[in-house]
């Protein structure tokens, strides 16, 4: 936090129960102690209460907490120790606009409430540190540690100070809020998050963000908001934040992970398909080779079991550092934009975009390299020395749930920038050749085609779909199917490297026996 906040500060994570209108609420919270002495809760809740005279709040935490035997601290309200402001997130208002759901709750609200002193506690406070202090930060390469009270209207003793570990998957383009694949519990909103294995804070659980039927994500706010709304003055609104450069070097402190695996996110591509009847619909790519890229059919067509060339398809290159490049296949021609097989029943989920033109935008056009070494392209005279383990690091990259964007604003997107990462690990391996993978890295929709690497950014295989809970529709996005290294490498020889010469009057030869 600012100096003008706190300097040196102690915590404990706590769960605060409301009363207001004649309805029960909860959230998580944290408790904290400056260096001045002076003691505070903060959290982010869902509902504005205007009438604090109507408002009962208390908290708990470990420390009044005795197996089954929960203290309450009842905490007296008036307009001069309670702040209750509207979060104004120009990041988060831009990813809302774009994700196309109405049924979220847009609005949440900044709690802080200076304890009197007969409402402290002293023990079990752990020291803590802003990660950040008004800098630019990129955490997309690291695991996180989240501290909260799920579930405070019933099962608190049980709860209070729950921890869970995952990995932020997406930062914003102004860093205000990042994206986590951890699964987001009832009342989490307001638990702090830390990068794991330091006392080091990026921020607070803002809620969650779920898609019927494809998938969720928690939101997770940067202190530099928090701090932003806590100082704005009544009806005043700041949503400009000006981050400076962190003269630090972050990779300093984490030289012990294995981060080769970053740059493999320039060579995954966003695809966005518009088909002869104005459907939009988008999916991802990888950059397998000079003008190259490999996708899922399914994204192309629509569907496995169709051969309908779309009316344009839209690559989304990024080439890091917020740069990003727009080429457009306009009236995509079969055998020379798009190879693909024709026989639906026996095919591999794969189809391969010939770019022809734009090149001069892709900063890297060599293509991503693959588990063993070298290319794609190689990969046939070295899948003898190919080894997948079940239990191996996984990262999976992909353009899962918000491609979209606005299309008067070709100059500057708005969001997506920058793929999902999520990281887990190789559960299964199908077939004696690694035909088919299976990984806790996270699946969402619109991930199809992107790609699953190793630690070192070795391509493991490409990305086909999650799973679907038949009776409930539950996504079970960290569940995911790929289609195995061996298996695009046997489409590469079949679809392109055996065709020298495209034409349009040739059929493709076909697959057999490649069903997934």
């Amino acid at each position: 936090m600012n100096s003008e906040y706190f300097n040196e500060l102690k915590y404990t994570s706590v769960t605060l129960f409301y009363h207001y209108s004649g309805v029960n609420d909860a959230s998580s919270g944290i408790y904290i102690l400056d260096d001045e002495g002076k003691n505070s809760i903060i959290s982010i809740i869902d509902v504005y209460i205007k009438d604090i005279k109507d408002l009962n709040i208390k908290y708990t935490c470990g420390e009044l907490i005795h197996e089954s035997n929960v203290k309450w601290i009842n905490i007296p309200i008036n307009e001069d120790n309670i702040l209750i402001k509207e979060i104004n997130c120009s990041d988060l208002e831009d990813f809302f606009t774009n994700c196309k759901n109405e049924d979220i709750n847009r609005k949440k609200y900044i709690l802080k409430i200076e304890l009197p002193k007969f409402c402290t506690i002293r023990n079990e406070l752990n020291e803590f540190e802003i990660f950040n202090n008004g800098k630019k930060i990129k955490l997309n390469k690291k695991r996180i540690r989240i501290e909260s009270s799920p579930f405070g209207l019933s099962t608190v003793e049980i709860f209070n100070g729950y921890t869970n570990y995952g990995h932020v998957n997406y930062e914003s383009k102004n860093y205000e809020f990042f994206l986590s694949d951890c699964k987001f519990m009832d009342n989490m909103n307001g638990g702090i998050v830390f990068v794991d294995g330091s006392n080091k804070t990026i921020g607070l659980i803002w809620g969650n963000i779920k898609w019927k039927g494809h998938g969720e994500l928690m939101i997770i706010l940067n202190w530099d908001i928090i701090l932003n709304t806590m100082r704005m003055k009544k009806g005043e609104i700041d949503s400009e934040i000006e981050f400076k450069e962190n003269d630090n070097n972050i990779e300093d402190e984490y030289e012990n992970e294995e981060l080769s695996w970053i740059e493999s996110y320039k060579k995954v591509v966003g695809l966005k398909v518009l088909n002869k009847f104005g459907v939009v619909s988008w999916g991802s790519g990888i950059i397998i080779g000079k003008g190259m890229i490999v996708t899922n059919k399914h994204v192309i067509t629509g569907n496995l079991m169709n051969n309908e060339i779309p009316k344009r398809i839209e690559i989304k290159y990024n080439e890091g550092d917020d740069i990003m490049k727009l080429i457009d296949i306009d009236e995509p021609e079969l055998n020379r934009d798009i190879l693909m097989p024709l026989e639906g029943r026996n095919d591999h989920d794969v189809c391969f975009l010939r770019i022809r033109k734009g090149l001069k935008d892709i900063k890297d056009a060599k293509g991503i390299k693959v588990i063993g070494g070298g290319y794609l392209k190689d990969f046939e005279n070295k899948k003898d020395k190919v080894n997948i383990k079940i239990g191996e690091y996984s990262v999976s990259i992909g353009y899962g749930l918000f491609y979209d964007y606005e299309e008067n604003k070709r100059d500057k997107i708005i969001r997506g920038d920058k793929p999902l990462q999520s990281f887990g690990n190789v559960s299964k391996i199908y077939g004696s050749n690694n035909e088919m993978i299976i990984s806790s890295s996270s699946c969402w929709s619109g991930c199809s085609g992107g790609a699953i690497v190793n630690s070192q950014g070795e391509l493991l295989g490409m990305m086909v779909s999650n799973v679907r809970h038949l009776d409930s529709g539950e996504v079970l996005e960290r569940l995911n199917f790929s289609i195995g290294i061996s298996v695009l490498s046997a489409c590469y020889r079949t679809l392109v490297s055996s065709r020298s010469v495209y034409s349009g009057n040739q059929d493709l030869p076909v697959i057999v026996n490649a069903r997934l």
